[in-house]
């Protein structure tokens, strides 16, 4: 599955075509039977469960970090404040969270719900042009898909908070650690994680809506 989220070739572009056709088999074997309206529920499925994935393996590398900064204060009391570095880590790590890995798995469901408002059918054309496009370029498609201008409106607005994030982001990491050290650097970034999540929510809400007001499907079982 994350090879059709984020994967480009360095090199071998002819097994890797290969590779990509073998996955995308893999989640169209029952689509012989849905030959005009397939949607790819367990594709969908699998990014949702991702994304919660990366969220738990965020709380287990903090708890790592955590024993790890404990065992050095045993080992020298009185040099490490453990409770503010650990601040430190999970402000940086959420900071990374909010900004590439969500847009890596929303960007595809949101490229997913634009091509399928019109006509409920994804074929396995679809899956490949999606995965040949960068996350930003599967948004912009959405949007100009879609045709709904509160898409583009908000994706828009959406642009400027990732160019900021790619800004701060462009140091070294004992640099960018540093930074978060700064009350107010790590409030602009809290505040900017916060603002593209709820506008990402709010692309996808969109798109999810269908023009006579109903759940498009493939929204639904992204929420239940």
């Amino acid at each position: 599955m994350l090879l059709l989220l984020e994967s480009r070739p360095v090199v071998g572009d002819a097994s890797y075509a290969r590779l990509i056709d073998s996955v995308i088999e893999g989640y169209w074997s029952v689509a012989d039977a849905h030959q005009h309206d397939y949607l790819p529920y367990v594709f969908v499925n699998d990014v949702i469960r991702y994304w919660r994935v990366v969220l738990l393996n965020q709380e287990s590398r903090l708890r790592a970090k955590e024993i790890e900064l404990r065992k050095a204060e045993r080992s020298a009391p009185g040099t490490n404040d453990v409770a503010a570095q650990l601040k430190v880590e999970r402000s940086a790590r959420s900071f990374k969270l909010h900004f590439p890995r969500a847009t890596i798995c929303f960007a595809s469901l949101a490229y997913l719900l634009a091509k399928t408002r019109q006509g409920l059918h994804v074929s396995k054309g679809d899956m490949r042009a999606m995965i040949a496009l960068t996350p930003f370029k599967r948004l912009d498609e959405a949007a100009r898909i879609s045709g709904l201008q509160s898409v583009a409106t908000t994706l828009h607005a959406m642009k400027p908070l990732y160019e900021e994030f790619l800004n701060d982001s462009a140091c070294p990491k004992e640099q960018l650690m540093a930074r978060f050290e700064e009350s107010e650097f790590k409030r602009r970034q809290r505040d900017a994680g916060r603002d593209f999540g709820d506008k990402m929510f709010v692309l996808l809400r969109a798109l999810g809506t269908l023009d006579d007001g109903s759940v498009h499907p493939l929204y639904r079982s992204m929420l239940v």
